[in-house]
């Protein structure tokens, strides 16, 4: 029913609903064309994607090779000798020197460096 004059809102059994000045038609286009942009944006998503697993390993292979060099870069093996150098906090000094001694291993203990940041031991209170 089309009116020149809006009814009373009262005259109607049900809520008015505001459609809008924007015909269906366009509105159907409107709703493929986004749909179309959609299907474009997954098959992209999918596209950029495909390689994550094997970029993911490569990484991984990076960082162990990484680790391994810097680990590596902290141990000397020549032969009969072995070196390791690592830190250890102050607290089990004793227990390390006690280790070294039944072991026969030579144990050298020096501070660290004033350019170096040693990692920190946090202490777990018991509950």
């Amino acid at each position: 029913m089309l009116s020149e004059h809006e009814p009373d809102a009262n005259r109607m059994p049900v809520a008015r609903t505001l459609t809008g000045n924007i015909p269906l038609s366009q509105l159907e286009q409107d709703l493929e064309d986004i749909e179309i942009e959609l299907e474009s944006a997954e098959a992209e998503r999918e596209a950029l994607t495909r390689w994550i697993y094997q970029l993911q390993r490569c990484v991984a292979a990076t960082q162990d090779s990484a680790f391994l060099s810097e680990v590596a870069d902290q141990t000397l093996d020549c032969g009969e000798i072995f070196a390791l150098q690592g830190w250890v906090a102050e607290t089990q000094l004793q227990e390390l020197q006690a280790f070294a001694e039944s072991q026969g291993l030579v144990l050298l203990i020096e501070d660290a460096d004033p350019n170096e940041i040693p990692p920190h031991c946090w202490k777990i209170p018991s509950s």
